[in-house]
């Protein structure tokens, strides 16, 4: 029993050090909180915030000072009012000299080659990047819940706006009808966007 833990040990050490990450930063890969434990969706074995977080990562392999501006997510099947069934993500980075580099989710946890285009993207702070002090997409989900929140959405964006008073980033809630309520990604407040 003991040889065989560590021998899947050693098998993920070698899968994520193949796949653009080294063994240090697996420990951010794991969900940051009980999100992989209660997955409904299959592709979720792997929490939103390891997923951005291989997205950050093989973006800062080519291009090690981009910074992440945003997540745009969605559920190939159209609104929805679990959050789970948002898996497709396109996260949107500033590079230097003015550039931008979006890669697109694949499927969950696997991304295509980063695209870069020489034109800035306006409107968000950069988010400094600390997933282990976020808060999750499933907590966030849940505080929009109890705040009385259940209609439908049709997609989630992960961002800081720039604009002033606004100093973290917020999964914000688009719905259907057009509101946008925002979860505070470190405070977890509810907070309706206009």
């Amino acid at each position: 029993m003991k040889r065989s833990r560590l021998a899947v040990v050693a098998i993920v050490a070698a899968v994520l050090s193949v796949g653009g990450l080294d063994v240090a930063s697996a420990a951010t890969l794991a969900p940051t909180s009980s999100q992989g434990a209660q997955a409904k969706n299959p592709h979720e074995s792997l929490s939103f915030l390891g997923m951005a977080n291989i997205a950050v990562s093989r973006v800062r392999a080519l291009y090690p000072d981009a910074e992440l501006l945003e997540g745009q997510g969605k559920s190939p099947a159209g609104s929805t009012d679990d959050v789970t069934d948002i898996t497709e993500w396109r996260f949107i980075f500033r590079l230097p000299g003015n550039r931008t580099a979006t890669i697109q989710s694949t499927g969950w946890g696997a991304f295509s080659a980063p695209v870069v285009v020489d034109q800035p993207w306006l409107g968000d702070q950069k988010i400094e990047w600390s997933p282990e002090n976020f808060l999750g997409i499933r907590e966030a989900d849940d505080r929009l819940t109890d705040a009385g929140y259940t209609d439908a959405f049709k997609s989630i964006t992960f961002r800081a706006p720039l604009y002033p008073g606004i100093d973290e980033p917020y999964y914000i809630f688009n719905f259907t009808d057009g509101s946008h309520i925002a979860v505070g990604v470190i405070d977890g407040e509810v907070v309706p966007f206009h």
